[in-house]
């Protein structure tokens, strides 16, 4: 007996094949529809409010071995309003020898109203230089979103501005 094309007879093959052997059949959205509604989505504008570094150099020029501690202001990117805090480093690590790029490592804790949220990841200081988007792990550590990772993507606005702008994307998920 032919039951037809595509996806819709597989399901109801399975669906008939688990009643015909005794089992019982759960109705369950489908995997990408679960994994939606467990996901987090932000997107925040911080504004650095300061920094201390162990030199004083323009952006684009810091060596390896250049660290510096910041701290900041978390706003939602659409309505401008002040969700939270931010504090961070900021280590140039060393030269790769492939390309020549600086390698940083940025570590971040983000503090919002209704939970925090921990990155830490290595990238190209070249490519945050020329404010290209860059993209690093993070989890979430309490509140809303305790328990759930994704990726932090973000890329600098301004590197003349002294508030240096940050665009930061979220997208944290559960298991």
């Amino acid at each position: 007996m032919r039951l037809g094309k595509g996806r819709r007879t597989s399901t109801i093959a399975v669906a008939l094949a688990t009643i015909g052997a005794g089992g019982a059949l759960a109705v369950t959205p489908s995997a990408q529809a679960q994994e939606h509604r467990r996901c987090v989505r932000l997107h925040l504008i911080e504004h650095t409010t300061s920094w201390y570094g162990n030199e004083q150099v323009p952006p684009g020029q810091a060596p390896p071995g250049f660290m510096a501690i910041y701290f900041g202001d978390m706003y939602d990117a659409d309505s401008n309003a002040l969700l939270g805090h931010s504090a961070g480093t900021n280590d140039l690590m060393y030269t790769r020898a492939s390309d020549g790029a600086t390698i940083q490592n940025v570590d971040e804790q983000i503090h919002l109203s209704d939970g925090s949220i921990a990155g830490s990841g290595s990238m190209s200081r070249q490519d945050v230089i020329a404010q290209k988007w860059v993209s690093e792990p993070v989890k979430g550590t309490s509140g809303r979103y305790a328990g759930l990772s994704g990726t932090w993507t973000w890329r600098l606005i301004s590197i003349t501005d002294p508030q240096v702008p940050v665009d930061e994307k979220f997208v944290l998920c559960g298991r």
